[in-house]
Order: C-alpha cells, then sequence, then structure tokens
C-alpha cells in the first residue's frame, strides 16, 4: 500500500491493530486508520485534530481509544466521542504533565496504565482515570553513566518493553537499560552503539531483547548469558 492507495505518506513508522480490527498506520506526514479497504487520514487543522503530522508510535486501550506519540505532543482519541485530547508540558505544574513535547513511545500495561518515553526527559506512567502522571529519574541517572558507560553528551530513551509488570528494557540511543519500576532503579546493562532506535523486541521465552538501530544495525542481548 502506498499513496496511490490513499495512505497518507509512503515513509510508515509504526502500526497498531486495535480492539475493533482496524490497523492503525504511523507516518511522517499522517495517521491512517485502515479498515481492509479504506485509510482515514488523521492530521493538524484547525479545531479538534491531532497535534502533529509525524506519527512515532501507537496504541491503544480496552475502550478503543487510540494513544498517539508525536514530535509535539501525546495524543488521545476517544472512541465514544471521536474527540481529540492533546497533552503538553506545563512549565506551572511540572510533575503533573507531560515532561517532553517529543514523545517517542506509548505502550498500555495490562493494568490499563499508560507508559511513556519523552526525549530526554523523565520516564513517565499516567493514569488515565486518575490522570495522574508518576515520572521516573531519567536525567539524574544518565548523571551517572554520561562519559563512564557510555559517550558523552545526549542520553535519550526511544523504545521500551516490559519484561514484567515490574521491569522495563529501555532502548536508548547509546544502549540497553533496566528500570525497577518498584524501586525506580535504572540499570545499565550495555551498548556499543550510539544511534537512534527503530524498533524493539523482548522474547519472554528465551529471554533475549533484540534492539534495530536507524543505521541498520540488530543487537542482542542474552539474559542467560
Amino acid at each position: 500500500y502506498t499513496t496511490q492507495h490513499g495512505l497518507s505518506d509512503n515513509r510508515v513508522t509504526c502500526f497498531y491493530k486495535d480492539v475493533h480490527g482496524y490497523v492503525w498506520i504511523g507516518t511522517k506526514n499522517g495517521l491512517n486508520r485502515f479498515d481492509g479497504h479504506t485509510f482515514k487520514i488523521y492530521k493538524p487543522s484547525k479545531g479538534n485534530a491531532i497535534s502533529n503530522e509525524v506519527i512515532n508510535d501507537i496504541t491503544g486501550d480496552q475502550e478503543g481509544n487510540i494513544w498517539v506519540a508525536t514530535m509535539n505532543g501525546l495524543n488521545k482519541l476517544d472512541f465514544a466521542t471521536g474527540l481529540w485530547r492533546t497533552w503538553m508540558p506545563d512549565a506551572n505544574n511540572p510533575k503533573s504533565f507531560l515532561t517532553n513535547n517529543l514523545v517517542w513511545d506509548v505502550e498500555i500495561d495490562s493494568t490499563g496504565r499508560l507508559w511513556i518515553a519523552a526525549d530526554v526527559f523523565a520516564f513517565t506512567s499516567f493514569n488515565p482515570a486518575t490522570e495522574e502522571f508518576i515520572q521516573y529519574d531519567w536525567p539524574k541517572f544518565v548523571k551517572t553513566i554520561n562519559g563512564k558507560l557510555t559517550p558523552k553528551g545526549y542520553h535519550s530513551i526511544y523504545k521500551f518493553i516490559h519484561k514484567n509488570q515490574d521491569t522495563c528494557w529501555l532502548g536508548t540511543n547509546k544502549g540497553l537499560v533496566m528500570l525497577n519500576t518498584k524501586t525506580r532503579d535504572f540499570t545499565f546493562i550495555g551498548g556499543g552503539y550510539n544511534d537512534q532506535l527503530t524498533d524493539m523486541l523482548y522474547d519472554a521465552e528465551k529471554k533475549t531483547v533484540f534492539i534495530a538501530t536507524h543505521k541498520g544495525s540488530i543487537w542482542q542481548y542474552d539474559e542467560n548469558t
């Protein structure tokens, strides 16, 4: 499928299949909903709309709501109303809002909590029911590895996957990190690259993490060895 078939852009970034069977396709120029026949496109516009056209990731909840990470804002498309809502940083209340407008990755866990990787700043979880944000101090941890275990400079979480309810694998631009969400402790596992990530997978049965970088390399971490 290309723009000739109705897709908003040929530069595809991510996919998500929701509870109703729709396939959501993120691109560099618009969000697409595909019903198997036609594409419905969402782009920024006047009035109620998604906040940015560059889509970094998509997830959804059991109610059918769609959550979208973009280059400028976290967005939610309400299934019942068809309306968009956007979260942005709030300098007057930083602990209760999104830490950065650039959102790389989002995921809904088994409890319905949304997890958010926003560029450079704190790794965050969000409870949609209470609208409570919980922040994990990524910048503080970076100070302990910057120039010691990793090259100096920019450190960002691009991708993440839950290993279990209390543990997250964090795919960063300079290596793999483990986060214990109960203790809030970050642990640098290893790296050897300095690049943006395009994808990340965890094989729970074989206890293996796979990381794909923008430049085309694949890195594998084996927990057993």
